[in-house]
């Protein structure tokens, strides 16, 4: 995806360099056709490459997200944790002091 982004911006550029420095010497199509119609048709080739890759790549974050959502500790494991940290804190204390 980052190609065909990369390739329509090169695109825009050049056909900025046509219309605006060689529309003097060499005949520019209209203003439409140089920047919406040839933008439009480097991309229409790239969709059948685009859309697998898309979906395997949310594919991947989607199941990612809801494995770290599976993971996540619950209430309860989360105040038996705090509550082991803070004795093993009461007990090192202790021993310190």
């Amino acid at each position: 995806m980052l190609y065909s982004l990369l390739l329509q911006v090169c695109v825009l550029f050049v056909n900025l360099i046509r219309f605006l420095y060689l529309g003097r010497w060499v005949g520019v199509g209209h203003w439409t056709e140089m920047f919406l119609l040839q933008t439009a048709a480097v991309a229409l080739p790239l969709l059948p490459v685009v859309f697998p890759i898309a979906w395997l790549i949310l594919d991947a974050l989607g199941m990612a997200r809801i494995q770290a959502l599976a993971h996540l500790p619950t209430q309860s494991q989360v105040s038996k944790t705090n509550l082991l940290l803070k004795s093993t804190n009461k007990c090192r204390g202790a021993k310190h002091t």
